[in-house]
């Protein structure tokens, strides 16, 4: 006689445990799927408003270029876009101030930068150079050119080197200065420091501190500062007097010779004294929703070509012409 066996009383329990831990695995999975489905589209809004936000900044600096803002004053501009998304552009100038002037970016190698004395903002308004200030009893921050007053008012503090550490081939420095005589005639000084007195180049050490530019002093010692300028450091630094007799100084144009690791940066000190204007900041702001992008451009004015620098030069006592 078979005996049959009646089923447990606790399946049906068993199979209501089964069925809850199959519905909490597929909460879990799809409230997964959903926190990363609203992440992904929370980022997609976000890299699409920066992109609005990156294009309206750069709107900013394009509508200060086409107007010509950046031709007249320090000024500020802005706009209102689709969607929040706006723009707000300041132009300042860099320089104009007593402070010292870092260009901004580090030298290559060959390359020169260019240093303006004089108003080149006026200057490329009317076209013409401006007379010279009587030298005594001038103002040398109100007048047309960096060096008006008396020599010893007119020392400027050039400093270079890498900003990394102290290089490995120290560089030497050549500075050129373009000036007007008292006949209008263009003239050219030129001279080279070097921090390597090994080098048996004939050039002045960085450490000497002379009466004109290319004065050699008595003191023949090599000299390498570490000093700071803006919170940043440089290894060499040159004093140069400008002697404003008989000149108007235009431009100084400087360059790193030995220069092998392009990293080196260039940073004149003007002691006190107002330097001319060097450029423009132009700065813009875009936003888009809560996301805010910054761009900021400088934009220095006109320089001489590198070539400038290797033919044009005259050996002889006749001026140049062309037949």
């Amino acid at each position: 006689m078979k005996q049959i066996k009646k089923p447990l009383s606790n399946q049906s329990g068993q199979m209501v445990i089964l069925v809850m831990l199959v519905l909490v695995v597929a909460l879990t999975i799809g409230l997964s799927l959903l926190t990363r489905t609203t992440e992904n589209t929370r980022q997609s809004t976000n890299t699409e408003l920066s992109n609005r936000a990156y294009s309206a900044a750069e709107a900013g600096i394009e509508e200060a270029l086409r107007t010509g803002l950046n031709q007249v004053n320090p000024v500020s501009i802005g706009s209102d876009g689709p969607t929040q998304t706006n723009f707000k552009t300041t132009v300042n100038f860099q320089g104009n101030d007593t402070n010292p002037f870092i260009f901004p970016n580090p030298l290559s190698k060959d390359e020169t930068v260019q240093l303006w004395l004089f108003n080149y903002n006026n200057f490329r308004t009317s076209s013409t150079f401006p007379a010279a200030q009587p030298t005594s009893g001038c103002n040398a921050s109100a007048g047309n050119y960096f060096a008006e007053c008396s020599a010893n008012q007119n020392k400027v503090t050039i400093s270079w080197g890498s900003s990394d550490g102290i290089p490995a081939v120290t560089p030497a420095l050549e500075v050129s200065l373009v000036y007007l005589d008292t006949l209008g005639n263009f003239q050219i000084e030129k001279c080279a420091y070097d921090p390597n007195s090994l080098r048996l180049n004939n050039f002045l050490l960085a450490g000497e501190f002379d009466g004109t530019i290319c004065a050699q002093s008595a003191t023949q010692s090599m000299q390498t500062e570490t000093h700071t300028v803006n919170s940043k450091q440089f290894y060499y630094r040159k004093d140069l007097i400008l002697n404003p007799t008989g000149k108007r100084y235009l431009l100084m144009r400087l360059k790193l010779l030995y220069n092998d690791n392009n990293k080196h940066e260039i940073a004149v000190n003007p002691n006190g004294q107002t330097l001319p204007a060097q450029g423009q900041v132009i700065e813009s702001t875009g936003n888009a929703g809560d996301v805010v992008r910054k761009i900021r451009v400088y934009q220095s004015f006109p320089t001489l070509p590198g070539l400038f620098d290797f033919v044009l030069f005259n050996g002889s006592t006749d001026p140049l012409t062309k037949n």
